[in-house]
């Protein structure tokens, strides 16, 4: 990683309205199977992450260490942009879209492929107080079928 991206990741980190960590997760694809054999529904996962936050607009970065739908463990690197768009009580509801790679696709059940694919989807949240549901809808990508997903994330400042 060259100087400026350090640099970069390092102040928006600084920076931020509030932190998260993300935990565990859990998928529906949208085909049953991949070549003949099951998906991996259920993602043990862990990740750390922040959001810059301006009125009702976010802006934000996770890295995941997550447990995939091929039973491989990689690595999630995202960012999102979001809008709040439902605040009632202590709960909100914010939508927008999640982008970044993953790694740890380069055995698909046997398949080689590119170890990293690219990410890129629908993504709401769900929160009371400092807690969320994420929802994250990805396409079909290389022959893999569409995905819903469903983590939690628990956000903390300082």
């Amino acid at each position: 990683m060259n100087r400026l991206s350090l640099f970069l990741a390092g102040f928006f980190f600084l920076n931020c309205s509030s932190y998260h960590v993300t935990l565990g997760g859990f998928s529906k694809h949208f085909e049953p199977t991949y070549k003949g054999k099951a998906y991996n529904e259920a993602h043990n996962n862990i990740g750390i992450g922040g959001e810059y936050r301006k009125d009702d607009f976010s802006v934000g970065a996770t890295v995941q260490y997550v447990k995939n739908s091929f039973n491989n463990y990689g690595v999630y690197a995202t960012g999102h942009l979001m809008r709040t768009n439902v605040r009632a009580w202590r709960i909100t509801n914010a939508t927008g879209v999640a982008f970044g790679a993953a790694t740890g696709y380069g055995d698909r059940y046997g398949v080689k492929s590119s170890d990293v694919i690219p990410i890129f989807g629908i993504l709401n949240d769900v929160c009371l107080d400092n807690f969320c549901l994420y929802q994250l809808i990805l396409p079909p990508f290389d022959g893999m079928a569409g995905v819903g997903v469903l983590g939690g994330r628990i956000h903390f400042s300082f």
